[in-house]
């Protein structure tokens, strides 16, 4: 068994970053997030391969060599816009799963940030509007739970990504949780999303949790590629790494306009 990077365990992070009020963000989209969760530990020459030219995975300062990668599955529902300060309904709960590598930087930078790797949505709107404004790779897919299995596939049908989760405790109050790792889901919620636009540009953006009034339990979880999914993600097993999987509901989710990346 791996040991957990030190900043996973303490929930801090291994260098600066923008955070969303230094930045100015202004946020656009909000909903109601139930799912699952799950930090994964890659070697960093694997984390390496996921990555555009010119980032880097940022190091952990006990010279740790295993890098995580993000795995979260679950629904969206209760969408709002949020314009000339009201928000307003836009329909149709959907399905999302996302792959993200946290505490990235630029070879030439300092700043860290969270690269939207890839991302699956049950709802095309969503798919258009999160790679023409946002890049952040995301395609059509269908996803649903079947009891303990998440399970993701393309419009042909074909399986993408399995994940198995199985509660470990039971329900309690976010945001008085005391969970292991639970400080690093707060963490990686605060970290700048680097998207690429089509056109290869590079756009931040941030997403704002909220756990007011969600609940949280942990969870025992495991998630396998199937399918190569493009960009250097190859099928393979994908354990949680210790304590590292949460299971969230009725956490509100915020994302703010992108903006030009601060590297």
């Amino acid at each position: 068994m791996y040991p957990t990077p030190v900043f996973l365990i303490r929930g801090g992070l291994p260098g600066p970053i923008i955070d969303a009020h230094a930045a100015g963000a202004v946020f656009a989209f909000q909903a109601h997030f139930d799912g699952l969760v799950v930090f994964t530990l890659w070697r960093r020459a694997d984390v390496e391969a996921l990555l555009p030219a010119g980032l880097v995975p940022a190091t952990d300062p006990t010279g740790f060599e295993l890098h995580p990668v993000v795995f979260i599955f679950g629904e969206q529902h209760r969408g709002e816009t949020l314009f000339g300060g009201r928000a307003l309904p836009t329909g149709g709960d959907y399905h999302e799963c996302g792959i993200f590598i946290p505490y990235v930087k630029h070879v030439a930078g300092r700043y860290l940030h969270c690269y939207a790797q890839r991302m699956y949505a049950s709802y095309h709107p969503a798919v258009w509007t999160g790679n023409a404004h946002w890049g952040l790779a995301k395609k059509q897919a269908t996803m649903w739970w079947h009891e303990a299995l998440y399970v993701v596939m393309d419009t042909t049908g074909r399986a993408l990504i399995e994940a198995m989760a199985e509660p470990d405790s039971d329900w309690q109050p976010a945001d008085r949780c005391t969970l292991a790792n639970f400080a690093a889901v707060r963490a990686l919620g605060v970290l700048p999303v680097l998207g690429r636009r089509p056109d290869r540009t590079y756009v931040t953006s941030y997403f704002d949790w909220d756990f007011t009034h969600a609940q949280a339990r942990p969870a025992r979880a495991h998630v396998t590629i199937l399918a190569p999914l493009g960009g250097g993600l190859l099928p393979r097993e994908c354990p949680s790494a210790p304590g590292g999987a949460l299971e969230v509901r009725g956490m509100r989710w915020k994302l703010s306009w992108s903006g030009p990346c601060r590297f």
